[in-house]
């Protein structure tokens, strides 16, 4: 429990000290790469924890699972935290991009004429309205802290199974090995 809460806190401060200095300009980036190396360690000390009891591969998976489930949920919880109260601007910086190269590729696609042509876009539409109706479904769906620490959880909780997974195979395939090579 302590190693997932310390990972967490370190996350957390890692991504506000980048925050305020601005020393990456992408901090999703750092985020998403520090929570796999934490992943990483969580599983194999859970699943070294649950080697050293000589425990079957399923049991492996769930040692390993167990500080990685915890370490999820901390985080998920540090980035709904993080976007809704301390980068509240993120969002819409990103949105904001995202138009941007909506309007450009409409306008690559010849203007709006063609562009409603060729899309399937109701005649009546005007491209204003398209553009709210665009961005106000991406801020649903896309832009704002819940779903991004929605999918944040999924996206952790899948990557967790699979290093868990690999991890208590890999354990369960050395441990038969260093088995068959030492003498009696």
């Amino acid at each position: 429990m302590q190693l997932p809460m310390l990972f967490a806190l370190t996350w957390l401060c890692v991504k506000v000290v980048i925050f305020y200095t601005s020393w990456i300009e992408d901090t999703m980036r750092a985020g998403i790469m520090l929570n796999l190396l934490f992943l990483v360690i969580l599983v194999y000390v859970g699943v070294k924890k649950g080697a050293e009891n000589g425990k079957e591969t399923f049991h492996l998976l769930k040692s390993g699972m167990r500080p990685a489930a915890i370490y999820v949920i901390m985080i998920t919880v540090a980035i709904f935290s993080y976007y809704k109260f301390l980068d509240t601007d993120f969002f819409d910086t990103r949105l904001d991009q995202v138009m941007i190269e909506t309007n450009a590729g409409i306008e690559q696609n010849g203007g709006w004429a063609e562009f409603s042509k060729t899309d399937g876009i109701e005649k009546e539409t005007t491209q204003e309205e398209f553009l709210s109706n665009q961005e106000s479904s991406l801020r649903k769906v896309f832009f704002s802290p819940l779903p991004q620490a929605s999918y944040s959880l999924l996206a952790l909780t899948l990557t967790a199974i699979f290093y868990s997974l690999l991890m208590s195979l890999f354990f369960k395939f050395m441990a038969s090995r260093f088995k068959e090579s030492v003498p009696d």
